[in-house]
Order: C-alpha cells, then sequence, then structure tokens
C-alpha cells in the first residue's frame, strides 16, 4: 500500500472516531458555529490524548504537559472504550499519524439530522496557514542545506566535529523536516567514524534537533516521530521540541518599553501613552541573569502589547518604570501585575528562545540551520482574519488577535512593510536565529512590491538558491510556492530551478544577480527582453481605476439609489457587456464619475489573461470591483489603447512578467502589473495608428479572425518581434513549456 493511500485509510479512521465522539456529545442540543468549533477542537485534544495513551505512557504525559489541560473529555470515558482500540493507531509512524492529523485541519463540523458530520471546508488549511509538507519534497532541500555545512569540516573531524551542526524548525508541525534532516546527518556522520548508524542518529537528534510549535498535537506528533527514528524518550526530546508562539518572544531584550505598545486595538478605549521612565538597565545583558529571570522579563515586555486596555482585575499596564525594577528581580513587580503577565503568557504562548535553547545561544551563537514550512496567512485587507472575527461577533477573540499583530508587528517591522504575512515574520525570524535557512514559503515576494522587504533581507542574509514549484508543491492549493536556501556570507549569482513540472525534477536553471539588493523573476526570458527596450510603460499613457465596491446585485431600486451597473460576467474580448439597474447606497459609489461615462475601455480584472472591450455612454454606468476602467491621455487614441490591451502579445508580456499568474485557478490582474506594461515606440505607433484604429473598430463591430490575426501582427511588429520569437510566445501561451529568468 502506497504513501497516500496509507494516510487516506488512518485519515478516515480519525475521521469516524470523531464522528462518534461527537454524536455522544450533542445529546440533541443546538450549538451555534462558535460552540461547534470549540466542541471539535476539544474532540481532537481528547482522540489524540487517546491515541498517545495507548502509544506509550510517557508520551500520554508529555502531551498533556504539553497541552496545560487537564478536562479533555476522556475524564468522561474509560480508555478501555472499544473507540480507542484501533489497532491502524498502534502500527503507524508519527509521520503518517502527523500526516493524517494535518489532514483533519481540513475538515469541519456541522450537524445533520442530529449527527455530529465533518465536511471538507474549502480553504480551511489557509485559515490556519498550515500545508503538509511530502517528505518527498524535503529531501532535496535539507540535503542541499546540510551537505555544504558537513563538507566544510575536515574529514578527519567530521565525525565529532558534525554534532555541533545544530537544526531547528520554528513551525515543526509532525517534525517532516527535523525527520529528514536528523536522518540526513547521521548517514553523512556514520560514513566517516566507526559509530553504528542507530547510535550516530540517536545522538544527532538528542544534541543537533530541535522544534517548536504553537500546536500541542503537533509537538507530540513531532516528539513520536523523532522517537520512533531514533529511540530517543519523549521526556527527553520535550527539552528540544517546544510548544509556543516561536513568533512572540524577544531575542534581545530592549531597554525600555516602547510607546507603541500602549496604542489601542479596534473597540478599545483609547489609551494613554506612557512615557519611558529612567531607571536601572545594566541588568539586561548581564551574563548571570538566570533562565527564569530573562523568561520573565520577555514575558512582561511582550505583555505590555498585549495587556487589554479594560483590565477587569485593575491592574494597570506594565509600563518602563516598572520593567526597570524587574530587572532587578521579578518580585519587584507588583503581585497582581505578576500574575497577569503569567496568563497572558500562557494564553498567547509566549516563547523567549534564549531562555529555551540556552546551550544554543551561548556566547552569542545560533542555529547552524533553519529549517521547515512556516504558516502562510495573510493578515492585511479584506482578507484579514480579524476582519473576519469582527464580522462574525467575536469582539475578544478578534481583540486578542489585533494585539499579537501589534507585537509581531513591532519585533519584525523590517518585514512589516507592505503588508503584513506571517511568513514574512518567520523569514526574519530565521535570520535571527539561524545562520543559513532552508524554508518552503509562498512565491509572491519574487515579484510582487509589497513583498519587496522580504526579497531585500533575503538577498542580504546571502540568497542562494530557489525552487520555484508554482501551483505543484500542494495540490488542490490555489498558492504558488518556492523553497529557499540562504548561505550566510554569499554574495554571488542565485540559482533558480523551475521545478513547475515536477517538484523533484527541475526542467530548467537560471542564473540571475539582484540590481540595488532586490530581484523580479520574469516568468519568460523574451518577455524581459521586450520589458527591458521598452522606453515607457502603458500607465503613461492611460488612467486607470478599479470599479466600484459594494455593490449589490438587488433587482428592489430605492426611490434615489438607483444605478446603472454593468454585467462584468457577461464580458469578452471587444463584445460590450450590457448593463442593469440595480440598488447602490450613494455612500459606497467612487466620486471619480468621469471615468465611468464617455468613452472608455473595460478591462476584466478576473483571470490570467487580458480581456477587454471598449464601451461608451453619455450617461454614468458604473463598473463593478471586477473591472479595470481605462480612459486614454490626450496623446493616444483610445482605440490603439484597446488594440495593445486585446493583443496576443500584451496578454503574453503580462503573463510572463513578475506580475503574472499563468495558471493560477483564482488569478486576478494587478493594477501595477497593467500600468507598468512596456508601450511601443511613439514615432512607429503614428505610423501604424489608423490601420489599427480601423480594426479595432471594425473588430468591436463584429469578430472576425482575420481581422484579429492582422492586428496582432501590427502589434508584433511594433515590438520588433521575429517569426521565431513569435512561434515562441505562441508555445509558451499555449502551455508548451515554460521558463523563469
Amino acid at each position: 500500500m502506497g504513501k497516500r493511500a496509507n494516510r487516506g485509510v488512518l485519515f478516515n479512521s480519525f475521521r469516524q472516531a470523531l464522528c462518534r465522539l461527537g454524536n455522544r456529545c450533542i445529546h440533541h442540543r443546538q450549538f451555534s458555529k462558535i460552540e461547534l468549533e470549540t466542541l471539535y477542537q476539544k474532540l481532537t485534544r481528547s482522540l489524540f490524548h487517546g491515541v498517545f495513551a495507548h502509544l506509550s505512557d510517557e508520551l500520554s504525559d508529555v502531551f498533556m504537559a504539553l497541552s496545560g489541560r487537564r478536562e479533555c473529555l476522556l475524564t468522561q470515558w474509560s480508555l478501555r472504550d472499544p473507540i480507542w482500540q484501533n489497532h491502524l493507531w498502534s502500527t503507524r509512524k508519527g509521520q503518517e499519524i502527523g500526516t493524517a492529523y494535518e489532514m483533519l485541519l481540513g475538515l469541519s463540523p456541522v450537524i445533520i439530522d442530529n449527527k455530529f458530520c465533518l465536511r471538507p471546508l474549502k480553504n480551511r488549511s489557509r485559515k490556519y496557514g498550515s500545508y503538509y509538507t511530502d517528505s518527498d519534497l524535503v529531501n532535496e532541500i535539507v540535503a542541499s542545506v546540510l551537505r555544504p555545512l558537513v563538507d566544510k569540516i575536515p574529514p578527519n573531524r567530521r565525525a565529532n566535529d558534525s554534532f555541533s551542526i545544530t537544526i531547528c524548525d520554528p513551525a515543526c508541525g509532525a517534525g517532516v523536516f527535523l525527520s529528514v534532516a536528523a536522518a540526513f546527518l547521521a548517514d553523512q556522520i556514520s560514513e566517516n567514524c566507526q559509530k553504528d548508524r542507530s547510535e550516530v542518529l540517536q545522538q544527532v537528534v538528542q544534541q543537533c534537533i530541535y522544534g517548536v510549535d504553537i500546536d500541542p498535537i503537533a509537538v507530540a506528533l513531532c516528539i513520536l516521530s523523532l522517537h520512533q527514528l531514533s529511540g530517543v524518550s519523549p521526556s527527553e526530546l520535550a527539552q528540544n521540541i517546544r510548544c509556543g508562539n516561536a513568533l512572540l518572544g524577544v531575542f534581545d531584550l530592549p531597554e525600555t518599553i516602547p510607546s507603541e505598545a500602549f496604542v489601542a486595538v479596534r473597540g478599545e478605549e483609547k489609551r494613554v501613552t506612557i512615557p519611558c521612565d529612567g531607571g536601572a538597565k545594566g541588568v539586561l545583558h548581564a551574563k548571570n541573569i538566570s533562565l527564569e529571570h530573562r523568561q520573565f522579563l520577555s514575558n512582561m515586555w511582550c505583555s505590555a502589547f498585549l495587556w487589554p486596555a479594560k483590565d477587569d482585575s485593575n491592574v494597570s499596564v506594565p509600563t518602563t518604570k516598572q520593567w526597570n525594577l524587574a530587572q532587578q528581580s521579578s518580585h519587584a513587580v507588583p503581585v497582581k501585575m505578576r500574575k497577569n503577565i503569567e496568563q497572558l503568557a500562557v494564553h498567547h504562548k509566549l516563547f523567549d528562545w534564549k531562555s529555551a535553547f540556552p546551550k544554543v545561544f551561548a556566547a552569542g551563537k545560533r542555529f547552524s540551520v533553519v529549517l521547515g514550512n512556516p504558516p502562510y496567512l495573510f493578515l492585511s485587507g479584506k482578507g484579514s482574519p480579524i476582519k473576519k472575527l469582527w464580522d462574525q461577533g467575536k469582539t475578544s477573540e478578534a481583540q486578542s488577535l489585533a494585539r499579537e499583530i501589534k507585537l509581531a508587528s513591532f519585533l519584525y517591522a523590517q518585514t512589516s512593510v507592505g503588508c503584513k504575512d506571517v511568513y514574512k515574520w518567520f523569514v526574519l525570524l530565521g535570520t535571527k536565529i539561524g545562520d543559513n535557512l532552508g524554508l518552503v514559503i509562498p512565491s509572491g515576494w519574487l515579484s510582487l512590491p509589497r513583498y519587496s522587504d522580504v526579497n531585500q533581507l533575503l538577498v542580504s542574509c546571502g540568497l542562494h538558491t530557489i525552487w520555484n514549484f508554482g501551483f505543484g508543491a500542494f495540490p488542490g492549493v490555489t498558492l504558488p510556492t518556492c523553497a529557499i536556501k540562504t548561505e550566510r556570507g554569499y554574495s554571488g549569482k542565485i540559482a533558480l530551478l523551475d521545478c513547475t513540472s515536477n517538484p523533484q525534477k527541475p526542467s530548467s536553471s537560471y542564473q540571475i544577480f539582484p540590481q540595488n539588493g532586490i530581484f523580479r523573476v520574469f516568468h519568460h526570458p523574451l518577455a524581459k527582453d521586450v520589458f527591458s527596450q521598452a522606453e515607457c510603460v502603458l500607465g503613461d499613457h492611460i488612467a486607470i481605476t478599479e470599479g466600484a465596491h459594494h455593490i449589490k446585485w438587488n433587482r428592489q431600486v430605492v426611490q434615489g439609489l438607483a444605478a446603472k451597473v454593468f454585467v462584468d460576467s457577461e464580458m469578452r474580448r471587444f463584445v460590450a457587456p450590457r448593463w442593469t439597474v440595480t440598488q447602490v447606497f450613494p455612500s459606497d459609489l467612487p466620486k471619480n464619475h468621469a471615468l465611468h461615462q464617455g468613452e472608455r475601455i473595460l478591462l476584466r480584472k478576473t483571470g490570467d489573461a487580458l480581456v477587454s472591450t471598449m464601451v461608451s455612454s453619455e450617461d454614468v454606468i458604473w463598473a463593478n470591483q471586477n473591472v479595470y476602467v481605462i480612459k486614454a491621455k490626450p496623446t493616444i487614441s483610445i482605440e490603439v489603447v484597446q488594440g495593445l490591451l486585446a493583443s496576443s502579445l500584451y496578454t503574453f508580456l503580462y503573463q510572463g512578467s513578475p506580475f503574472g499568474q499563468k495558471g493560477r485557478t483564482l488569478a486576478q490582474l494587478r493594477l501595477k502589473g497593467v500600468r507598468t506594461l512596456p508601450f511601443p515606440d511613439l514615432k512607429k505607433l503614428y505610423e501604424v495608428q489608423d490601420r489599427m484604429i480601423t480594426l479595432v473598430q471594425k473588430l468591436n463591430q463584429g469578430f472576425l479572425q482575420e481581422d484579429w490575426n492582422t492586428l496582432n501582427k501590427i502589434v508584433n511588429q511594433l515590438f520588433g518581434l521575429t517569426h521565431k520569437q513569435t512561434l515562441e510566445m505562441q508555445i509558451w501561451s499555449k502551455g508548451i513549456g515554460s521558463g523563469h529568468v
């Protein structure tokens, strides 16, 4: 039976067990959606407590210590209950159980006909930011990052000095990366010494492997995997595999509590900014500070950001004055404040790296390698989880998350520019705690300006290799991903491996060199050549804006609120969509009425191709948010702009540019990507302008393939494309072959 079949059998076994447990709990009660989610989380903890208890008493104790919860539902049922007697669980490896658990994250609880059921929920994994990483994908990344470190050690010293290599996964999940890394390092060491491989592997896991995860079940599964791999006891592994929020902790203790800590989040009363008082500051860098004291200081500093503005205990937020007192002794802090700090630390799972792993960070050292597949969770804009919590009426949860983001945004300010995304913070964290990186992350940073902070950070930290997976790494996930490898001190050309067809086997490779500390990746070399030769861009000759938001398709028109709106779903190239009358509140409409009347071009926002059409109206007819509205500036005719946008070359140039999303299921055109499309030489354009206007007018009256072919030929000649380049463009546009430069 293959790996996928094994995972499926175990996943179904867990799913059935959870449904049976759920049916014992509902008792024909009415559950709200929030209550049902809470019940599902508790059921999952109970299920895995039972699994761990049957696998090992020691592992069960470790899990209970990690979760910090003793109100498990298991207290209601005996572990001898038939529901726990499943031989599948006792014969499976930790990695398989971990994979099945991560698959459970893709389920959502519902009650149908008074029965507890679990059904797949679209983008649930995206909600938690977690995606399972197949071990086959991990092998190449781990080997590429670790092999150079081993090779740097002289052969005669490799058997001993290799144990000084430390490896950490700050979002370890079930331990896929750590297990592969431990096995690889053990193989490398055993080749250079007389010790048995099993003995070497045990020593590697004890001395070299570290991990952190916010989920106690995932941490326990990681411990189980490493225990089964090496034989090291779960209690010993728990010293190096920790539960906590890897992002929420101070790496270097500041001397003051900043004013940003006292900024109120939405729904809170306005806070008063506390001035930075003077006081003692010497203890922060003292070498003899105890681990417990350092952890308390880290928790206290973070709690200033997380402290609710209106605290029921009437304890004021920690200020720099108390912070200075706490540096001498934690007992100098008022008892109630100290208790609140401890509660906030537990609730938010604050994690102090230096007190958790003192041996690693002794004498200013760091981890040799930081590996992993950190969570991808976009925190800005309309899709923000905070906004969703507010919309669901979860005020306290929304405010709690907002405070965490406020803290993380301050700790990782360098990668909070443009937009906030959890993976960006993990990249910066990796550079703080490790010398070299090997991470699987979304590939938006290769092209999107709002991720320029990550682009610059990786280049400055010695970006060495990029594996571009496109959409192939995670089946069913509409998010392009890549893997990156950095080597501290490296400043040469960067290897870009195209793995879009097969994540394990690159189809081609390129060398790219950053300019001014940043680079952009084009999806086709011909597109890069055309962009580089253009002297101006489309945005110099047009005005473009997004359509109106908040338009509701309601046929019941209220007096004074009627508006004409184009039906964007009917948009076709050269075919103007019909309009309809719907209800729109005036406050929801943009003020630039002029762009929505007269001659203009509608450009469909959704999709990965440029689909445009010309419309003309004396009245204002609105386009909704799924459409861009374009007007030509006096320098050029609007028919010429339509001819360029409708050409095959312009779609190719957009898809081949850093903004392109060719093949993405939920692709959307990006405004900056349209504005920066190359524009032909004006002198050449004026020579063929009349022909283009005539062709576009004919195509607007009725599409003929012959006219469109002629238009494409003219546009290709404007940009100097040869016959060979035209064929190359046509082949790539049809999906035969690809490339990245």
